[in-house]
């Protein structure tokens, strides 16, 4: 019986011990791991909309985004989180357009657990390069098998169609709704792509910045009409 009643106090001071201790490691790293995340948050703002030295951020229905200014306080650009569906999981991206809502500035893409080697290609800086300049009218298409000739193209990359197609299809999602919120654009034109969903992204996405309110609105782009889908054969790895 005494053995019982040892073996028992033991087993439970040892889990006291050990509950207390992840407690206090957590309220220890918790601000480091906040600090890292925002950090995180504000470099790839500051990738995709490189003329910005700060950002306001704007909840909306869908999600949030975030306005670009330089020190005068003169917006130069929108930036939002977006998310797609790769081959092995979540893909989470951070997207910039230029003032005008003319270009893509440029497009963050955050670790994930897409294929070695394949789907994790869309890491690459070469790959994501293209998405700068590019042009959102009237969608984002990818191409497979040649280089790309139009200013909405992006090329494909061999044996990651599944990803490379869930990179434009969360780009286009979220350009959607963002030239919908800041440039007037036909909030119909959303649903066909459907809703755009961000509800897994991480809680640091919406930390940046403060909540602006009203945003200026530039000049509504010239309407364009949204080509069927891209058709797609084939699959990835």
């Amino acid at each position: 019986m005494k053995k019982i009643l040892h073996m028992v106090a033991v087993l439970g001071l040892t889990g006291l011990i050990s509950g207390w201790s992840l407690a206090y490691v957590y309220q220890v790293t918790k601000p480091v791991i906040e600090a890292n995340d925002a950090a995180r948050l504000e470099n790839a703002l500051h990738d995709v909309l490189p003329q910005a030295t700060s950002f306001d951020r704007v909840d909306i229905a869908e999600g949030v985004y975030y306005v670009g200014k330089d020190g005068s306080g003169t917006v130069v650009g929108y930036a939002t989180p977006v998310q797609g569906n790769g081959y092995q999981g979540a893909i989470r991206m951070i997207l910039g357009i230029d003032i005008r809502l003319e270009t893509m500035t440029g497009l963050v893409i955050f670790p994930n657990d897409e294929t070695p080697g394949l789907g994790n290609r869309i890491l690459e800086k070469p790959w994501r390069d293209q998405f700068a300049g590019l042009s959102p009218y009237p969608q984002v298409n990818y191409v497979k098998g040649r280089s790309r000739e139009k200013p909405n193209e992006i090329q494909a990359i061999t044996g990651a169609t599944i990803s490379s197609r869930s990179v434009v299809s969360a780009v286009n999602k979220g350009l959607t709704v963002l030239l919908r919120e800041v440039g007037g654009t036909n909030p119909d034109q959303a649903s066909q792509f459907g809703a755009f969903q961000c509800e897994d992204c991480p809680k640091w996405m919406n930390r940046a910045g403060q909540s602006s309110g009203t945003t200026p609105k530039e000049p509504q782009p010239a309407a364009a009409h949204q080509p069927a889908a891209t058709s797609e054969s084939g699959g990835e790895q």
